[in-house]
């Protein structure tokens, strides 16, 4: 009892006091009031661009594929089956109105929300913050796209974001409270309520400068997340352009500004085969692809920067290290938890790191496949499924149950630079995650590299009984052991490994690449009682 006291105070003492009170608010006051006042003359523009983001979702013969599942649905009973809430979460989104293939299923979307209408209330997953927001935005983009909504449909997004609006996520905040802002701007637009345009407006500028950091990463260190808090402000970059005469220019420059500079960190986070790096609860298949974005982002007028060529970039603000040779990708993650008060998205990963080789990924983090409350999802965010130190088998930062975190990792240092004798560039980074009261343990890792070979280096200070270190495979990366050394193989280009005189094994595991999506592949274990081991990755020679 004792423990997990101590466990609970960790976890609230990094929340806002303000968090405190929406949460007590909202479970004591959910306002289930249905808005009485009429809108304003709707006002549809004709310049919103179409541009889809996502593949199919829902068929015209109800057949749905989310998150790796395809089920076939049954109405009314699917919108309430919550066995797996983020699917259900998903059904409710209404993502289909604006994938592929939308143009040629206007009447088939209009017998879709007419099925959500009249079967569900307020009592109904489907109408939590969260899924409302992404469905109010699904809706109008579809209207402005052609779809002839009803009446009924108008009326019921003016339900939807009357309610939304007296239930803002305050509690969670980050991600969840920004699709809030976004859902109300795109109703206060369309519908015309100069009064909640105003709202939105002035909180999304708010959101703007605190959740994308001047790096142009997003504050949750989370690619997946970046990716899609990318194509909210498309989107609402679209709506300017299609609502001109509403914006004023500061805050149309502020958007721009912020998907040019995210569009960039977005292609640092991404390996040269189009995947994103999994750092945090980062996975493929829930967020847009990159190629989509800039799709989008070219038919919107935005030119499309270049990326930096130098070796080493600090992504200093969202803390990440970016190592990059002529075949060679290298992203380390040198950061803390972020934000403090809402690490629902972190993993005890601090001081991982994923590499490619000629567009081949090599060294993965495990992924992840699922939010739900169990011993899987424990691991996946555990210090054990990343490529970085684990020591007296503790995880860096205390995860625990879907989305918590207790005493957390906090960086100490970081340096990077270019070692003139050795012709290296390097960057480095320490840690106190096993700090504890009478012990002043650090996790120290430098990764040095040129054009021929990755040195990786981990130095553990402090008292400690073992250290483990891992390095997971990709599953298309086939690996054999000679000797001492290690012979990677992806794409017929060898990598060779050395381990020095560590006590090194390969083990069986599990590479988690979509939400239900799991693939064996092999992980390089090392069990250490040095406070110094050195690695070395040579590129088809030694």
């Amino acid at each position: 009892m004792f423990n997990k006291l101590i466990l609970y105070l960790q976890t609230i003492r990094f929340l806002k006091i303000s968090q405190i009170f929406f949460r007590i608010k909202r479970s004591l006051f959910k306002k289930n009031i249905i808005c009485k006042k009429a809108y304003f003359q709707i006002n549809k523009s004709n310049l919103w661009t179409s541009h889809t983001l996502y593949p199919e979702r829902i068929t015209e013969n109800f057949s749905s594929f989310f998150l790796n599942r395809r089920i076939q649905l049954d109405f009314p009973d699917a919108w309430f089956d919550v066995s797996d809430r983020l699917w259900n979460y998903n059904l409710h989104y209404f993502d289909d109105l604006n994938s592929d293939n939308y143009q040629h299923k206007r009447r088939f979307h209009l017998t879709l929300l007419k099925l959500w209408q009249d079967h569900n209330n307020l009592d109904s997953p489907g109408w939590e913050p969260y899924p409302c927001s992404l469905r109010v935005v699904n809706i109008i983009k579809a209207f402005l796209s052609g779809l002839d909504i009803t009446q009924e449909t108008k009326d019921s997004v003016h339900n939807q974001a009357f309610f939304l609006y007296r239930n803002l996520e305050k509690d969670i905040l980050a991600n969840h409270y920004f699709s809030n802002l976004k859902a109300l701007l795109f109703y206060s637009t369309v519908f015309g309520d100069r009064k909640l345009f105003e709202f939105s407006v002035k909180n999304i500028t708010y959101q703007l400068d605190e959740q994308v950091l001047e790096d142009g990463g997003n504050f949750e260190r989370t690619p997946m997340y970046h990716s899609l808090f990318l194509s909210d402000l498309l989107d609402i970059y679209n709506l300017i352009v299609s609502y001109k005469p509403l914006f004023n220019s500061v805050f149309k420059q502020l958007i721009e500004k912020k998907i040019i500079a995210m569009h960039i960190f977005l292609r640092f986070l991404t390996h040269p085969n189009g995947e994103i790096a999994h750092f945090n609860d980062s996975v493929n298949g829930v967020s847009p692809k990159l190629d989509r974005l800039e799709s989008y982002m070219k038919s919107l007028g935005i030119a499309l920067s270049e990326c930096p060529k130098n070796p080493v970039i600090d992504l200093k603000n969202s803390e990440f290290f970016i190592g990059q040779t002529e075949n060679c990708k290298i992203i380390f993650d040198s950061g803390s938890i972020s934000p403090s008060y809402q690490p629902g998205h972190a993993h005890a990963g601090t001081n991982s790191f994923e590499l490619s080789y000629k567009k081949n990924l090599i060294f993965v983090n495990s992924g992840i496949s699922e939010y739900g409350e169990t011993p899987r999802r424990l691991f996946q965010r555990s210090t054990s499924a990343h490529n970085t130190v684990e020591v007296n088998g503790k995880n860096s930062s205390n995860v625990w149950s879907s989305f918590r975190v207790g005493k957390r990792a906090k960086v100490i240092k970081r340096s990077f630079g270019y070692t003139q004798s050795k012709r290296q560039y390097y960057f480095s980074s320490e840690h106190d995650g096993y700090e504890t009261i009478f012990n002043k343990i650090r996790h120290k890792r430098t990764i040095s590299f040129n054009d021929d070979f990755v040195c990786l280096e981990d130095y553990v200070l402090g008292r400690f009984s073992n250290i483990t270190s891992r390095f997971y495979l990709h599953p298309e990366v086939n690996v054999e052991k000679v000797d001492n050394l290690f012979y990677l193989d992806s794409g017929g280009n060898t990598i060779i490994c050395d381990f020095g005189n560590c006590n090194t094994s390969l083990v069986e595991s599990t590479y988690f690449h979509g939400f239900g999506l799991q693939k064996p592949n092999k992980c390089i274990l090392i069990n250490s009682r040095t406070r110094h081991l050195k690695h070395k990755f040579y590129f088809e020679k030694i």
